[in-house]
Formats: C-alpha cells, sequence, structure tokens
C-alpha cells in the first residue's frame, strides 16, 4: 500500500529518481493524459498486443494469464462498474495506460498499468499522471503483487510503501 498523495508529490530523496525520471518525461515529450474512456480501448488494446509482443507474453504462463485478463477488462470495459483508468498519449499514439477501479471510499486498486519503455519515465509518468488526474481523491493506493518478479518486486519497493497486505490463498476441496 502506497500514500497517494507521496506517490503525486514525489517529494525529497526517497522519491528523487522517481521525479527525475518523470521530469525528464515531461521535458522530452509532447505528450496528453487523458481519462480512460471507451473511445481509448482499440488503442489500449494494440498498446497490450505490442506490449505482449516486446515481453514475449506467449513464453510465460504469468504473461499470457495477464494478458487474457487486461483482454477481458478491455473488451468489457463498458460492463464493468467503477473501473477507472489513464492513458499517455504522445503524438496521439497510446504509449502508456493503467486499469484501476476503487477498493473502498479511501483506497484505490491499480490492476495493470503498461508503457512503451522507448519512452524514458513513462512508468513513473502515468503513476504520477493516473493519480494526480482521476485517483488524487484517494488515500492510498494498492499496487497489487509482483508476482514473483524480482523486476516487478524492485519497482514496487522502490516507490516506498506504506505497508503491506498479507495474500492469503483459500482451496475449496471439490
Amino acid at each position: 500500500m502506497y500514500s497517494v498523495s507521496e506517490l503525486i508529490d514525489l517529494k525529497g530523496n526517497r522519491f528523487h529518481k522517481k521525479k527525475n525520471l518523470l521530469n525528464q518525461f515531461i521535458k522530452k515529450y509532447e505528450y496528453t493524459y487523458v481519462s480512460f474512456e471507451p473511445q481509448l480501448i482499440g488503442q489500449a488494446m494494440a498498446m497490450q498486443a505490442d506490449w505482449c509482443t516486446w515481453r514475449d507474453c506467449e513464453s510465460s504462463e504469468v504473461l499470457s494469464a495477464e494478458n487474457r485478463a487486461v483482454t477481458r477488462v478491455l473488451e468489457n470495459w463498458e460492463l464493468l462498474n467503477g473501473m477507472l483508468g489513464g492513458a499517455i498519449l504522445v503524438d496521439g499514439d497510446m504509449v502508456a495506460y493503467t486499469v484501476a477501479e476503487a477498493l473502498t471510499p479511501q483506497s484505490v486498486v491499480i490492476h495493470f498499468e503498461k508503457g512503451d519503455t522507448r519512452y524514458k519515465g513513462v512508468y513513473q509518468a502515468i503513476n504520477q499522471m493516473f493519480l494526480a488526474n482521476s485517483a488524487q481523491d484517494f488515500l492510498t493506493v494498492n499496487r497489487e503483487q509482483d508476482l514473483n518478479d524480482e523486476g516487478l518486486r524492485k519497482s514496487k519497493l522502490s516507490y516506498n510503501p506504506l505497508e503491506f497486505l498479507r495474500k492469503y490463498r483459500v482451496t475449496i476441496p471439490g
């Protein structure tokens, strides 16, 4: 769990690298942040397909399963009440998007966050811009689990979490 206000402001030494990458993105690219709307679904689906090509989703059971989940959410966006999201466009092309929903009145959960790493600082930008523009009324943000991926774990820890939620698995005999 993270503080929304801390991830918007990125103040102090703890966030120096994140703020630096965000500022590089802002200075280098002519971008537009937009709240996620149904008309963006086609661009998000295309970007997701590209992202899976870059990451070779088919060779990873975890990434392949995540891709199916992302696709189902995007295809059913208008049927899923309470979904939030944002996207960054550069020259009209989507370079990052995030999909989230309210967990409680005080907490938002980010389910998916994707970016085109050819744009330096894109992940820091989508994270900060989504929270600042579309989730600023929440106190905390849950960025979900790291799926035992060392790189993802390191990235999540670099955002200075407030706390960790215990994960449980329930098996129903059947």
